[in-house]
């Protein structure tokens, strides 16, 4: 959703000769036709800025365009597993938005990823900041 991390991102690929394709996606308007399908998608520190019902449409549009077979990575806040994970979850969550970032908190965001219609949805690994932890990856 930032195209100035975007564009940081496709220099960094464009230096390495890589042959990775970046889109923006705000959410509101699918750009691709479902006949464009992806291998992978990634979405780093996004999901916990969109509303409930937001979360929902966009993971039933990414599914729509993701291959057979391909994976959604995600990387964003998850339930806290301590007290002072918890402690600063609720601080983000005054700057962020109750709303929006609930989902995330209450760590339900693998189901709604289960409900748009992945195939082996599991958290792979958790990673402590100074704020709170997540990390998930879906596959279709």
């Amino acid at each position: 959703m930032d195209d100035h991390i975007l564009k940081i991102a496709d220099k960094k690929i464009g230096g390495k000769g890589l042959g990775i394709l970046l889109k923006r996606y705000d959410g509101e308007a699918l750009q691709f036709l479902t006949s464009q399908r992806f291998d992978k998608m990634v979405s780093t520190l996004v999901f916990h800025h969109i509303l409930t019902l937001g979360k929902r449409k966009i993971l039933n549009q990414l599914f729509q365009i993701i291959k057979p077979g391909g994976e959604l990575h995600i990387a964003d806040f998850g339930k806290a597993r301590n007290i002072y994970s918890r402690l600063a979850t609720e601080l983000l969550r005054s700057f962020d938005g109750f709303e929006n970032s609930r989902i995330n908190a209450e760590g339900l965001l693998p189901q709604f990823i289960s409900e748009s219609g992945f195939n082996d949805v599991k958290i792979l690994s958790h990673q402590n900041t100074a704020f709170c932890n997540g990390h998930a990856d879906w596959r279709n």
